[in-house]
């Protein structure tokens, strides 16, 4: 079984979560019930029990939905297995593909 951290955004806040299926399927769920487009800003392994600790990490800046701020991009950027930097622009959550560069 395959446990994952979730983060998702709607472009002004980012959601923490776990999920033991895809992520496509959950990101689709929440898309379903959601006014606004949500996308995803990055993905770890990892369990409920991270989970938790992610939210009392963040706690001071929301419960389930998190304002975005510097200390939880930085963890997003190094915790995240997937291959996009994430950073905010103009008061926006965005998404760039990290590039590595080679001589």
């Amino acid at each position: 079984m395959i446990l994952l951290i979730y983060f998702i955004s709607n472009g002004e806040h980012i959601k923490i979560g776990y999920t033991s299926k895809s992520i496509e399927k959950r990101l689709k769920q929440l898309n379903t019930g959601s006014p606004e487009k949500l996308f995803l800003c990055g993905w770890q392994s990892g369990d409920m029990k991270l989970e938790k600790k992610l939210h009392k990490q963040f706690h001071k800046y929301n419960h389930e939905r998190f304002v975005v701020n510097e200390p939880l991009l930085v963890y997003i950027n190094e915790n995240s297995e997937l291959n996009l930097y994430v950073d905010l622009l103009d008061g926006n959550v965005v998404t760039y593909s990290k590039m590595q560069c080679v001589r």
